[in-house]
Protein backbone atom coordinates (compact mmCIF):
# COMPACT_ATOMS: atom_id res chain seq x y z
CA UNK A 1 0.00 0.00 0.00
CA UNK A 2 1.22 2.99 -1.06
CA UNK A 3 0.82 6.50 0.91
CA UNK A 4 0.66 9.85 -1.35
CA UNK A 5 2.57 13.03 0.05
CA UNK A 6 1.48 16.26 -1.96
CA UNK A 7 2.96 19.49 -2.43
CA UNK A 8 -0.13 21.76 -2.57
CA UNK A 9 2.58 24.52 -4.52
CA UNK A 10 2.58 22.31 -7.73
CA UNK A 11 0.19 18.87 -7.08
CA UNK A 12 3.65 16.67 -7.53
CA UNK A 13 2.64 13.66 -5.82
CA UNK A 14 5.22 11.15 -4.51
CA UNK A 15 5.14 7.51 -3.60
CA UNK A 16 6.08 6.81 -0.31
CA UNK A 17 7.12 3.13 0.03
CA UNK A 18 8.78 0.64 2.03
CA UNK A 19 12.59 0.95 1.16
CA UNK A 20 14.64 -1.77 -0.26
CA UNK A 21 18.08 -1.47 1.69
CA UNK A 22 19.56 -3.99 -0.54
CA UNK A 23 19.08 -1.82 -3.87
CA UNK A 24 19.62 1.62 -2.24
CA UNK A 25 22.96 0.21 -0.21
CA UNK A 26 24.29 -0.57 -3.77
CA UNK A 27 26.15 2.52 -5.21
CA UNK A 28 27.55 2.50 -1.17
CA UNK A 29 28.95 -1.22 -1.47
CA UNK A 30 30.20 -0.32 -4.59
CA UNK A 31 32.04 2.47 -3.56
CA UNK A 32 33.69 0.75 -0.75
CA UNK A 33 34.32 -2.43 -3.07
CA UNK A 34 36.77 -0.37 -5.41
CA UNK A 35 38.12 1.92 -2.71
CA UNK A 36 36.55 4.91 -4.22
CA UNK A 37 35.22 6.90 -1.37
CA UNK A 38 36.88 10.47 0.07
CA UNK A 39 36.02 10.55 3.68
CA UNK A 40 35.91 7.91 6.37
CA UNK A 41 33.81 5.16 6.06
CA UNK A 42 31.22 4.40 8.49
CA UNK A 43 31.90 0.46 9.39
CA UNK A 44 29.52 -2.34 9.34
CA UNK A 45 30.09 -2.89 13.06
CA UNK A 46 29.02 0.68 13.86
CA UNK A 47 26.26 0.91 11.28
CA UNK A 48 24.27 -1.75 12.54
CA UNK A 49 24.97 -0.98 16.58
CA UNK A 50 23.40 2.52 15.73
CA UNK A 51 20.86 1.02 13.63
CA UNK A 52 21.81 3.51 10.76
CA UNK A 53 19.82 1.46 7.83
CA UNK A 54 16.42 2.18 10.40
CA UNK A 55 18.10 5.95 10.92
CA UNK A 56 18.03 6.27 6.98
CA UNK A 57 14.19 5.41 6.87
CA UNK A 58 13.59 7.94 9.28
CA UNK A 59 15.33 10.75 7.30
CA UNK A 60 14.92 9.95 3.79
CA UNK A 61 13.05 12.80 2.33
CA UNK A 62 14.44 12.19 -1.02
CA UNK A 63 12.19 12.04 -4.27
CA UNK A 64 14.52 10.14 -6.52
CA UNK A 65 16.10 6.32 -6.81
CA UNK A 66 19.35 7.83 -7.10
CA UNK A 67 18.77 10.60 -4.30
CA UNK A 68 17.98 7.49 -1.97
CA UNK A 69 21.08 5.88 -2.84
CA UNK A 70 23.48 8.69 -2.76
CA UNK A 71 21.75 9.93 0.94
CA UNK A 72 22.48 6.59 2.64
CA UNK A 73 25.93 6.74 1.11
CA UNK A 74 26.42 10.24 2.41
CA UNK A 75 25.88 9.34 6.22
CA UNK A 76 28.04 6.12 5.91
CA UNK A 77 30.82 8.48 4.26
CA UNK A 78 32.05 11.46 6.67
CA UNK A 79 34.12 13.94 5.08
CA UNK A 80 35.36 17.32 6.52
CA UNK A 81 34.15 20.52 8.28
CA UNK A 82 34.47 22.36 5.54
CA UNK A 83 32.77 20.04 3.09
CA UNK A 84 29.85 19.50 5.88
CA UNK A 85 29.53 23.07 6.30
CA UNK A 86 28.81 23.96 2.69
CA UNK A 87 26.20 21.42 2.53
CA UNK A 88 24.19 23.10 4.96
CA UNK A 89 24.66 26.19 2.84
CA UNK A 90 23.09 24.50 0.19
CA UNK A 91 20.81 23.05 2.14
CA UNK A 92 19.70 26.86 3.46
CA UNK A 93 19.17 27.22 0.06
CA UNK A 94 15.75 25.14 -0.47
CA UNK A 95 14.56 25.84 3.20
CA UNK A 96 14.75 29.63 2.14
CA UNK A 97 13.13 29.36 -1.33
CA UNK A 98 10.01 26.90 -1.40
CA UNK A 99 9.74 27.56 -4.78
CA UNK A 100 12.98 26.25 -6.08
CA UNK A 101 12.84 23.31 -3.78
CA UNK A 102 9.61 22.45 -4.86
CA UNK A 103 10.99 23.07 -8.94
CA UNK A 104 13.73 20.46 -7.96
CA UNK A 105 11.43 17.55 -6.19
CA UNK A 106 9.34 18.41 -10.09
CA UNK A 107 11.87 17.32 -11.60
CA UNK A 108 13.15 14.76 -9.69
CA UNK A 109 10.20 13.29 -9.51
CA UNK A 110 10.70 11.88 -12.95
CA UNK A 111 13.41 9.69 -11.24
CA UNK A 112 10.79 7.11 -9.43
CA UNK A 113 10.90 4.08 -11.39
CA UNK A 114 12.77 0.89 -9.90
CA UNK A 115 15.25 0.96 -12.74
CA UNK A 116 16.91 4.03 -11.33
CA UNK A 117 18.44 2.20 -8.63
CA UNK A 118 20.51 1.03 -11.43
CA UNK A 119 22.01 3.78 -13.38
CA UNK A 120 25.45 3.21 -11.40
CA UNK A 121 25.75 -0.41 -12.57
CA UNK A 122 26.43 1.66 -15.94
CA UNK A 123 29.28 2.88 -13.81
CA UNK A 124 30.13 -0.24 -12.10
CA UNK A 125 28.78 -3.51 -13.93
CA UNK A 126 29.58 -2.26 -17.37
CA UNK A 127 28.37 -5.83 -19.41
CA UNK A 128 30.86 -7.50 -21.49
CA UNK A 129 31.24 -6.65 -25.07
CA UNK A 130 29.25 -8.71 -27.62
CA UNK A 131 30.82 -11.61 -28.39
CA UNK A 132 32.31 -12.42 -32.38
CA UNK A 133 30.83 -8.70 -33.55
CA UNK A 134 32.59 -8.35 -36.67
CA UNK A 135 30.95 -11.94 -37.66
CA UNK A 136 27.75 -9.71 -36.92
CA UNK A 137 28.66 -6.56 -38.81
CA UNK A 138 29.48 -9.21 -41.75
CA UNK A 139 26.15 -10.90 -41.59
CA UNK A 140 24.14 -7.21 -42.03
CA UNK A 141 26.36 -6.25 -44.66
CA UNK A 142 25.28 -9.76 -46.37
CA UNK A 143 21.94 -9.09 -45.85
CA UNK A 144 21.95 -5.84 -47.50
CA UNK A 145 23.56 -7.73 -50.81
CA UNK A 146 21.68 -10.58 -50.61
CA UNK A 147 18.64 -8.30 -50.81
CA UNK A 148 19.98 -5.93 -53.56
CA UNK A 149 20.82 -8.83 -55.32
CA UNK A 150 17.72 -10.21 -54.70
CA UNK A 151 16.44 -7.19 -56.52
CA UNK A 152 18.57 -6.89 -59.12
CA UNK A 153 19.67 -10.69 -60.11
CA UNK A 154 17.11 -13.11 -59.64
CA UNK A 155 14.61 -13.93 -56.63
CA UNK A 156 16.91 -16.76 -55.44
CA UNK A 157 18.67 -14.51 -53.60
CA UNK A 158 15.78 -14.46 -51.24
CA UNK A 159 16.46 -17.65 -49.67
CA UNK A 160 19.80 -16.53 -48.98
CA UNK A 161 18.57 -13.19 -47.47
CA UNK A 162 15.84 -15.44 -45.24
CA UNK A 163 19.06 -17.78 -43.91
CA UNK A 164 20.71 -14.55 -43.29
CA UNK A 165 17.66 -13.07 -41.19
CA UNK A 166 17.39 -16.31 -39.31
CA UNK A 167 20.52 -16.02 -37.98
CA UNK A 168 20.22 -12.69 -36.87
CA UNK A 169 17.08 -13.13 -35.32
CA UNK A 170 18.85 -16.00 -33.30
CA UNK A 171 21.66 -13.62 -32.37
CA UNK A 172 19.19 -10.51 -31.97
CA UNK A 173 17.42 -12.73 -28.97
CA UNK A 174 20.04 -14.33 -28.10
CA UNK A 175 21.37 -11.03 -27.18
CA UNK A 176 17.89 -9.77 -26.27
CA UNK A 177 17.85 -9.85 -22.10
CA UNK A 178 21.50 -8.46 -21.76
CA UNK A 179 20.85 -5.57 -24.36
CA UNK A 180 16.80 -5.03 -23.03
CA UNK A 181 18.66 -4.71 -19.04
CA UNK A 182 21.46 -2.17 -19.82
CA UNK A 183 18.81 -0.10 -22.43
CA UNK A 184 16.03 0.54 -19.51
CA UNK A 185 18.74 1.51 -17.52
CA UNK A 186 19.84 3.57 -20.13
CA UNK A 187 16.23 4.76 -20.86
CA UNK A 188 17.03 6.34 -17.01
CA UNK A 189 20.20 7.93 -17.68
CA UNK A 190 18.22 9.76 -20.21
CA UNK A 191 15.56 10.83 -17.68
CA UNK A 192 18.22 11.95 -15.98
CA UNK A 193 19.95 13.90 -18.58
CA UNK A 194 16.92 15.99 -18.73
CA UNK A 195 16.90 16.35 -15.42
CA UNK A 196 20.03 17.42 -14.73
CA UNK A 197 19.47 19.98 -17.64
CA UNK A 198 16.73 21.37 -15.76
CA UNK A 199 18.16 21.57 -12.68
CA UNK A 200 21.63 22.88 -13.77
CA UNK A 201 19.47 25.99 -15.60
CA UNK A 202 18.42 27.29 -11.79
CA UNK A 203 21.42 29.39 -10.99
CA UNK A 204 20.91 28.98 -7.39
CA UNK A 205 21.74 25.17 -7.78
CA UNK A 206 24.41 25.51 -10.32
CA UNK A 207 26.88 28.14 -8.14
CA UNK A 208 27.06 25.08 -5.58
CA UNK A 209 29.02 23.45 -8.69
CA UNK A 210 32.28 23.77 -9.63
CA UNK A 211 32.30 22.09 -13.21
CA UNK A 212 28.98 21.27 -14.66
CA UNK A 213 30.74 20.51 -18.02
CA UNK A 214 29.94 16.69 -17.52
CA UNK A 215 26.29 17.63 -18.48
CA UNK A 216 26.97 18.59 -21.99
CA UNK A 217 28.88 15.20 -22.54
CA UNK A 218 26.72 12.97 -20.80
CA UNK A 219 24.20 14.09 -23.10
CA UNK A 220 25.92 12.72 -26.60
CA UNK A 221 25.01 9.11 -25.35
CA UNK A 222 21.56 9.60 -24.97
CA UNK A 223 21.60 9.96 -28.94
CA UNK A 224 22.81 6.96 -30.10
CA UNK A 225 20.09 4.88 -28.21
CA UNK A 226 17.21 6.29 -28.99
CA UNK A 227 15.84 4.14 -32.04
CA UNK A 228 17.16 0.79 -30.46
CA UNK A 229 15.05 2.60 -27.08
CA UNK A 230 11.58 3.12 -28.88
CA UNK A 231 10.23 -0.12 -28.15
CA UNK A 232 7.55 1.06 -25.58
CA UNK A 233 4.06 1.89 -27.35
CA UNK A 234 0.53 1.71 -26.33
CA UNK A 235 -2.19 -0.42 -27.10
CA UNK A 236 -3.25 0.74 -29.85
CA UNK A 237 -3.43 -1.62 -33.33
CA UNK A 238 -1.13 1.52 -35.43
CA UNK A 239 1.15 2.32 -32.74
CA UNK A 240 1.92 -1.88 -32.32
CA UNK A 241 2.12 -2.56 -35.75
CA UNK A 242 4.41 0.23 -36.33
CA UNK A 243 6.46 -1.31 -33.44
CA UNK A 244 6.28 -5.21 -34.78
CA UNK A 245 8.08 -3.43 -37.81
CA UNK A 246 10.75 -1.47 -36.09
CA UNK A 247 11.48 -5.14 -33.82
CA UNK A 248 11.86 -6.60 -37.70
CA UNK A 249 14.28 -3.65 -38.26
CA UNK A 250 15.99 -4.37 -35.76
CA UNK A 251 16.34 -7.83 -35.96
CA UNK A 252 17.11 -7.51 -40.35
CA UNK A 253 19.84 -5.38 -39.65
CA UNK A 254 21.04 -6.38 -36.36
CA UNK A 255 20.76 -2.40 -35.03
CA UNK A 256 20.07 -3.39 -31.60
CA UNK A 257 23.71 -5.36 -31.17
CA UNK A 258 25.75 -3.32 -33.24
CA UNK A 259 23.99 -0.21 -31.52
CA UNK A 260 24.60 -1.49 -28.37
CA UNK A 261 27.96 -2.72 -29.15
CA UNK A 262 29.29 0.71 -29.64
CA UNK A 263 27.02 1.77 -26.74
CA UNK A 264 29.43 -0.13 -24.58
CA UNK A 265 32.53 1.76 -25.65
CA UNK A 266 31.06 5.10 -24.85
CA UNK A 267 29.88 3.79 -21.72
CA UNK A 268 33.52 3.22 -20.42
CA UNK A 269 35.23 6.20 -21.85
CA UNK A 270 32.15 8.24 -20.20
CA UNK A 271 31.94 6.21 -16.04
CA UNK A 272 33.48 9.75 -14.90
CA UNK A 273 30.39 11.90 -16.49
CA UNK A 274 27.87 9.53 -15.21
CA UNK A 275 29.10 9.61 -11.95
CA UNK A 276 29.24 12.78 -12.38
CA UNK A 277 25.30 12.87 -12.93
CA UNK A 278 24.60 10.30 -10.04
CA UNK A 279 26.14 13.06 -7.34
CA UNK A 280 24.51 15.94 -9.20
CA UNK A 281 21.17 14.76 -8.79
CA UNK A 282 22.23 12.51 -5.71
CA UNK A 283 23.42 16.32 -3.99
CA UNK A 284 20.65 17.86 -4.96
CA UNK A 285 17.77 15.66 -3.93
CA UNK A 286 19.89 15.33 -0.30
CA UNK A 287 19.91 18.76 0.34
CA UNK A 288 15.90 18.79 -0.70
CA UNK A 289 15.56 15.90 1.87
CA UNK A 290 17.69 17.41 4.43
CA UNK A 291 15.50 21.01 4.28
CA UNK A 292 12.00 19.28 4.54
CA UNK A 293 13.35 17.04 7.57
CA UNK A 294 14.39 19.85 9.16
CA UNK A 295 11.03 21.48 9.19
CA UNK A 296 9.41 18.09 10.39
CA UNK A 297 11.46 17.95 13.29
CA UNK A 298 9.79 19.29 16.36
CA UNK A 299 13.82 19.42 17.98
CA UNK A 300 16.38 20.21 15.94
CA UNK A 301 19.84 22.03 15.78
CA UNK A 302 22.69 22.78 13.51
CA UNK A 303 26.03 21.07 15.54
CA UNK A 304 28.81 23.29 16.77
CA UNK A 305 32.06 21.95 15.93
CA UNK A 306 34.96 22.40 18.68
CA UNK A 307 38.59 21.44 18.63
CA UNK A 308 38.25 20.56 22.57
CA UNK A 309 37.88 17.08 23.95
CA UNK A 310 34.27 17.95 25.00
CA UNK A 311 30.76 16.85 24.58
CA UNK A 312 28.01 19.23 25.24
CA UNK A 313 24.32 18.75 24.04
CA UNK A 314 20.97 19.86 25.69
CA UNK A 315 17.82 17.89 25.14
CA UNK A 316 19.05 15.73 22.78
CA UNK A 317 16.71 12.76 21.68
CA UNK A 318 17.14 9.08 19.69
CA UNK A 319 15.19 9.73 16.52
CA UNK A 320 13.86 6.16 16.29
CA UNK A 321 12.12 6.26 19.74
CA UNK A 322 8.46 7.94 19.41
CA UNK A 323 7.89 10.63 22.13
CA UNK A 324 11.83 9.60 23.51
CA UNK A 325 12.46 11.43 26.87
CA UNK A 326 15.21 14.20 25.96
CA UNK A 327 18.73 14.33 27.72
CA UNK A 328 21.62 17.22 28.74
CA UNK A 329 24.66 16.18 29.47
CA UNK A 330 28.43 18.19 29.40
CA UNK A 331 31.10 16.63 29.16
CA UNK A 332 34.53 18.02 29.66
CA UNK A 333 38.10 16.95 29.20
CA UNK A 334 37.28 13.33 30.04
CA UNK A 335 34.29 10.24 28.69
CA UNK A 336 31.88 8.91 30.54
CA UNK A 337 30.81 6.17 32.39
CA UNK A 338 27.25 5.06 32.66
CA UNK A 339 25.66 2.99 34.64
CA UNK A 340 21.77 1.66 35.41
CA UNK A 341 19.80 -1.48 34.88
CA UNK A 342 18.38 -3.22 32.40
CA UNK A 343 16.15 -1.54 29.97
CA UNK A 344 16.74 2.19 32.28
CA UNK A 345 17.98 3.70 29.39
CA UNK A 346 21.51 3.32 28.78
CA UNK A 347 22.29 1.70 25.41
CA UNK A 348 19.41 4.12 24.21
CA UNK A 349 21.43 7.19 25.60
CA UNK A 350 24.68 5.78 24.30
CA UNK A 351 23.11 5.17 20.34
CA UNK A 352 21.16 8.34 20.50
CA UNK A 353 25.00 10.45 21.50
CA UNK A 354 26.42 8.56 18.62
CA UNK A 355 23.71 9.18 15.82
CA UNK A 356 23.06 12.38 16.45
CA UNK A 357 27.26 13.30 16.10
CA UNK A 358 27.14 11.16 12.80
CA UNK A 359 24.14 13.60 11.42
CA UNK A 360 26.22 16.17 12.63
CA UNK A 361 29.44 15.37 10.81
CA UNK A 362 27.05 14.33 7.41
CA UNK A 363 24.37 15.97 7.27
CA UNK A 364 24.90 19.37 9.34
CA UNK A 365 21.38 17.99 11.68
CA UNK A 366 20.96 16.96 15.06
CA UNK A 367 18.24 15.72 17.12
CA UNK A 368 18.63 17.98 19.85
CA UNK A 369 18.06 21.46 21.00
CA UNK A 370 21.75 22.09 20.83
CA UNK A 371 25.02 19.97 20.73
CA UNK A 372 28.68 20.84 20.73
CA UNK A 373 30.95 18.33 19.65
CA UNK A 374 34.53 17.85 18.15
CA UNK A 375 34.38 16.10 14.60
CA UNK A 376 35.84 12.37 15.48
CA UNK A 377 35.65 8.96 14.09
CA UNK A 378 33.00 6.94 15.44
CA UNK A 379 33.38 3.85 16.32
CA UNK A 380 31.64 1.08 18.80
CA UNK A 381 30.75 -1.67 19.71
CA UNK A 382 27.40 -2.17 20.80
CA UNK A 383 25.94 -5.90 19.02
CA UNK A 384 28.49 -8.24 19.40
CA UNK A 385 27.35 -12.07 18.45
CA UNK A 386 29.39 -15.31 18.22
CA UNK A 387 30.53 -15.99 14.42
CA UNK A 388 29.52 -19.43 13.98
CA UNK A 389 30.95 -19.23 10.56
CA UNK A 390 34.42 -18.75 11.69
CA UNK A 391 33.67 -21.04 15.13
CA UNK A 392 34.51 -17.36 16.94
CA UNK A 393 33.16 -17.02 20.19
CA UNK A 394 31.28 -14.10 22.02
CA UNK A 395 34.50 -13.13 23.64
CA UNK A 396 36.74 -13.56 20.77
CA UNK A 397 34.33 -11.22 18.37
CA UNK A 398 34.53 -8.83 21.09
CA UNK A 399 38.23 -8.94 21.58
CA UNK A 400 38.60 -8.27 17.58
CA UNK A 401 36.03 -5.48 17.94
CA UNK A 402 38.19 -3.90 20.45
CA UNK A 403 41.13 -4.39 19.20
CA UNK A 404 40.31 -2.63 15.98
CA UNK A 405 39.61 0.22 18.34
CA UNK A 406 43.45 0.27 20.26
CA UNK A 407 44.90 0.57 16.92
CA UNK A 408 42.76 3.59 15.20
CA UNK A 409 43.71 4.94 18.92
CA UNK A 410 46.92 5.55 17.51
CA UNK A 411 46.58 7.56 14.77
CA UNK A 412 46.33 11.49 14.58
CA UNK A 413 42.78 11.06 13.90
CA UNK A 414 40.60 12.15 17.26
CA UNK A 415 38.11 8.65 18.01
CA UNK A 416 34.73 8.85 19.45
CA UNK A 417 34.54 4.44 21.10
CA UNK A 418 31.19 3.93 22.30
CA UNK A 419 30.81 0.64 23.93
CA UNK A 420 28.08 -1.27 25.84
CA UNK A 421 29.06 -3.83 28.74
CA UNK A 422 32.81 -4.52 28.23
CA UNK A 423 34.04 -8.10 27.67
CA UNK A 424 30.76 -9.44 29.29
CA UNK A 425 31.36 -12.88 27.83
CA UNK A 426 33.99 -13.42 30.45
CA UNK A 427 34.35 -14.23 34.46
CA UNK A 428 33.82 -11.06 36.70
CA UNK A 429 36.95 -10.37 37.94
CA UNK A 430 38.70 -10.53 34.69
CA UNK A 431 35.96 -8.84 33.13
CA UNK A 432 36.44 -5.50 35.41
CA UNK A 433 39.94 -5.82 35.35
CA UNK A 434 40.55 -6.21 31.74
CA UNK A 435 37.59 -3.40 30.76
CA UNK A 436 39.40 -0.59 33.56
CA UNK A 437 42.52 -1.49 31.86
CA UNK A 438 41.14 -1.01 28.12
CA UNK A 439 38.71 2.27 29.02
CA UNK A 440 41.77 4.04 30.42
CA UNK A 441 43.82 3.23 28.08
CA UNK A 442 41.26 4.27 25.25
CA UNK A 443 40.80 7.60 26.84
CA UNK A 444 43.77 9.65 25.49
CA UNK A 445 44.27 12.79 25.33
CA UNK A 446 42.34 13.46 21.67
CA UNK A 447 40.23 10.72 22.23
CA UNK A 448 36.68 10.04 24.08
CA UNK A 449 34.87 6.94 25.14
CA UNK A 450 31.30 6.60 26.27
CA UNK A 451 30.68 3.30 28.11
CA UNK A 452 28.20 1.66 29.82
CA UNK A 453 28.43 -0.83 32.35
CA UNK A 454 26.22 -3.03 35.27
CA UNK A 455 29.40 -3.57 36.78
CA UNK A 456 29.70 -0.73 39.95
CA UNK A 457 33.31 -1.76 41.13
CA UNK A 458 34.21 0.09 37.61
CA UNK A 459 32.77 3.44 38.94
CA UNK A 460 35.75 4.00 41.81
CA UNK A 461 38.02 2.33 39.32
CA UNK A 462 37.72 4.67 36.20
CA UNK A 463 37.18 7.78 38.68
CA UNK A 464 40.68 8.02 38.62
CA UNK A 465 41.03 7.69 34.97
CA UNK A 466 39.29 10.54 34.09
CA UNK A 467 36.02 9.58 33.65
CA UNK A 468 32.79 11.53 34.74
CA UNK A 469 30.27 9.08 35.94
CA UNK A 470 25.97 9.27 35.42
CA UNK A 471 23.50 6.47 35.71
CA UNK A 472 20.30 5.67 34.63
CA UNK A 473 17.74 4.42 37.52
CA UNK A 474 14.77 2.77 38.29
CA UNK A 475 12.03 2.77 41.34
CA UNK A 476 9.58 0.01 42.36
CA UNK A 477 6.81 1.57 42.85
CA UNK A 478 3.00 0.66 43.98
CA UNK A 479 4.58 -3.11 42.92
CA UNK A 480 5.52 -1.71 39.50
CA UNK A 481 8.95 -1.28 38.20
CA UNK A 482 9.26 2.17 36.89
CA UNK A 483 11.84 4.02 34.52
CA UNK A 484 12.03 7.58 33.96
CA UNK A 485 14.70 7.75 31.35
CA UNK A 486 16.51 10.81 32.41
CA UNK A 487 19.75 10.75 32.60
CA UNK A 488 21.47 11.77 35.86
CA UNK A 489 25.01 12.74 37.55
CA UNK A 490 27.30 10.28 39.47
CA UNK A 491 27.43 6.56 39.89
CA UNK A 492 24.26 4.09 40.46
CA UNK A 493 24.93 3.55 44.69
CA UNK A 494 21.68 0.90 44.81
CA UNK A 495 21.30 -2.64 43.29
CA UNK A 496 17.83 -3.65 42.58
CA UNK A 497 17.95 -6.58 40.74
CA UNK A 498 16.81 -8.96 43.75
CA UNK A 499 14.34 -6.61 44.37
CA UNK A 500 12.81 -6.76 40.57
CA UNK A 501 13.00 -11.00 41.42
CA UNK A 502 10.96 -10.43 44.11
CA UNK A 503 8.43 -8.11 42.52
CA UNK A 504 7.78 -10.68 39.76
CA UNK A 505 7.06 -13.25 42.55
CA UNK A 506 9.80 -15.26 42.65
CA UNK A 507 9.59 -18.45 45.26
CA UNK A 508 10.80 -16.61 48.54
CA UNK A 509 13.64 -19.41 49.26
CA UNK A 510 15.41 -18.15 45.76
CA UNK A 511 15.27 -14.15 47.16
CA UNK A 512 16.24 -15.66 50.42
CA UNK A 513 19.57 -17.68 49.17
CA UNK A 514 20.37 -14.40 46.99
CA UNK A 515 20.38 -11.87 49.73
CA UNK A 516 22.11 -14.00 51.71
CA UNK A 517 24.92 -14.68 49.29
CA UNK A 518 24.77 -11.35 48.07
CA UNK A 519 25.84 -9.84 51.79
CA UNK A 520 28.89 -12.87 51.88
CA UNK A 521 30.25 -11.20 48.62
CA UNK A 522 30.36 -7.83 49.62
CA UNK A 523 32.06 -8.66 53.07
CA UNK A 524 34.63 -10.63 50.89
Amino acid sequence: MFNFLKLKSNNIKIEEESHNIALISKYFDHIVERNLFDGTIVNDQTAADLDLDDVFIRIDKTTSRIGQQYLYAKIRNVHTQARVAQFDKFVDQFTHDHQLRDRGRKVLSALRSTNNYDVEDLIYSTPEKIKHIHIIYGLTISFILSLALCWLLTPAFAFVAFAIFMANCYIHYKNKFTVTYYMNVVGELAKCTKAIRKLGDEPQISTHFDDLSFIDKITKINKKISFVNFTNGGNHELIEMILTFLELIKIAFNAEVIIFSSFIDDITENKDHIHSTLKFIGEIDTAISVSLLREEMHLYCKPQFSDRKAIETANIVHPLILDCVPNTITIHDKSLLLTGSNMAGKTTFLRAIGINILLAETLYTCFAQSLRTPFTRILSSIRITDDIATSTSYFLEEVLVIKSFIEASAHDEPCLFILDEVFKGTNTIERISAAKALLAYLNSSQNMVLVSSHDIELTALLLKADYDLYHFREEIRDKQLLFDYKLHKGGLKTRNAIEILKLYEYPPQIIEDALATQDALLKV
